[in-house]
């Protein structure tokens, strides 16, 4: 079964399973079209300090990531999904 997530298709596992992250590579692309590997994306130090970084859901991941690759030419990077982590 396919999910979709305004432009971007994931395969829907199991509605219950979101930790299931590394099971499957979903594509992402620049605004040209182009393939870009997820690993790639620089990753600003506000994502560093945020819950969301360290969460196993998958579809915490890929918003993340298409966050980043929204701003990666951006002179300051806005998060407003942004959960501060709790320092233990």
């Amino acid at each position: 079964m396919i999910e979709s997530i305004g432009y971007l298709s994931v395969p829907h596992l199991n509605p219950a399973d979101t930790t299931s992250f590394e099971r499957f590579t979903v594509p992402y692309y620049d605004d040209d079209g182009n393939e870009v590997n997820p690993d790639l994306i620089r990753k600003p130090s506000l994502c560093l300090l945020c819950e969301r970084n360290y969460s196993e859901d998958w579809m915490e991941h890929i918003l993340c990531n298409l966050t980043r690759l929204d701003q990666q030419d951006e002179g300051e990077f806005i998060c407003h999904a942004h959960i501060p982590k709790r320092l233990a």
